[in-house]
């Protein structure tokens, strides 16, 4: 009963936050130098592998909207991907969420397990995706919670293992909750210059892309 009624709150501050924005957000025009700055977020990562998504991803910033769920007040933020699992032609993956919620009193851990759904069917033989394009729910038990039904993969850049090593996962509108993962706590300026400028390509504006918009989560002294 608790879950439910911390995850109504929090919804209900993040339909207030996401109609605040709304009402004076107006697509953008299209730029020269940027033809994707249309209101929309694109995605610029295509054919995923499924089977190189899990493990441990760090969470290295987020948007202001983020904040309010599951983030609020959080930092060493990750997120353990299980990997591709089967319903028949449904493929999805469960993702474990953690971090150390800072409350008056101290820091506690925090947890949630969230189930990413593909939108599309995905036949038996299938383990590479033209678009990462699923419904993610919350996990409370045998219910499932739907928060989003058109979150993406908009951005993925892999190692020399060609494993997927940074992670931009986002609506499709610049306004909606929005994560940059990494397999490591931390990543050097260069590469957090190169995922921000990733979001601009997808269609991000400029001024969104700066504090108090882009947050980067804390990950010292973390376990």
């Amino acid at each position: 009963m608790k879950f439910y009624s911390v995850l109504a709150i929090v919804l209900s501050l993040s339909f207030i936050g996401a109609s605040n924005i709304n009402n004076n957000d107006a697509p953008a025009d299209p730029t020269p130098d940027n033809p994707n700055n249309d209101g929309n977020v694109h995605i610029l990562t295509k054919n995923i592998d499924l089977k190189q998504l899990q493990g441990t991803y760090y969470e290295i910033a987020t948007n202001a909207s983020d904040k309010i769920f599951p983030g609020l007040l959080c930092r060493c933020t990750k997120y353990d991907f299980s990997g591709l699992r089967r319903d028949g032609n449904s493929a999805y993956m469960l993702v474990n969420y953690a971090c150390d919620r800072n409350f008056i009193f101290g820091e506690k851990k925090s947890e949630l397990l969230f189930k990413l759904i593909l939108n599309k069917p995905v036949d038996e033989n299938t383990t590479v995706v033209d678009e990462f394009n699923s419904s993610i729910f919350a996990v409370q038990g045998n219910q499932q919670i739907l928060l989003n039904s058109n979150l993406n993969i908009i951005y993925a850049e892999t190692n020399d293992q060609n494993e997927y090593e940074h992670l931009i996962i986002a609506g499709t509108k610049s306004i909606e909750p929005m994560i940059i993962l990494s397999k490591y706590r931390t990543v050097l300026l260069e590469t957090y210059n190169k995922l921000l400028n990733a979001l601009y390509v997808a269609g991000y504006d400029p001024s969104l892309l700066n504090w108090p918009f882009i947050l980067q989560t804390d990950q010292t002294f973390c376990d």
